[in-house]
C-alpha cells in the first residue's frame, strides 16, 4: 500500500481509508464511474481483492478487456458485474505493485481529485527521480 501511496501522490488516509487507489484503477481503464463505497484489501496469498462499482455490465468488460490488454497477468479470476453494487475484482498482487502501480501515478499524478483518466493506452515514459518507473 504504501508503494500505491507514493505513485499517486497521495496521503496515507486516502490509500487506506479512501477511494484514491480504487478510482485511479477505474480511470486508467477510461471508466467514469465513482467509486464511492470501493474498496482494496489483501485476498489470499498473493493476491488483492478490489471491490469496483461499474455502471453497467459493458463498463466492467471495457476494465477487464483494458487490463488484460495491457496487463495480461493482473486479474486473476473474470470478474462478474452486480447491478447496484460492488463486483469483486481479484488480481496478482505482485503485479499490481510491479506493473499497475507505476501507471497508476502517471494517469492520475498528485491531483487526488481527478476522477478519471484521458490515457486510454499504457503509459510509456519514464519517470526518473521517483520509486515510479514505467518502462
Amino acid at each position: 500500500m504504501k508503494q500505491l501511496q507514493i505513485c499517486l501522490g497521495v496521503a496515507w488516509n486516502d490509500v487506506y481509508n479512501g477511494i484514491a487507489v480504487e478510482q485511479a484503477i477505474v480511470g486508467l481503464a477510461g471508466i467514469h464511474t465513482k467509486q464511492n463505497g470501493a474498496s482494496f484489501r489483501p485476498h489470499r496469498e498473493g493476491c488483492t481483492i478490489f471491490k469496483l462499482k461499474f455502471a453497467s455490465a459493458e463498463e466492467l468488460e471495457q476494465f477487464v478487456g483494458y487490463y488484460n490488454q495491457y496487463f495480461p497477468d493482473l486479474i486473476t479470476e473474470a470478474p462478474v458485474y452486480v447491478p447496484s453494487g460492488m463486483a469483486s475484482v481479484i488480481m496478482d498482487t505482485a503485479v499490481l505493485y510491479r506493473d499497475v502501480a507505476p501507471a497508476l501515478g502517471w494517469s492520475v499524478g498528485s491531483d487526488v481529485q481527478r476522477t478519471t483518466s484521458t490515457s486510454r493506452t499504457r503509459p510509456e515514459k519514464e519517470q526518473k527521480g521517483d520509486k515510479c518507473h514505467i518502462m
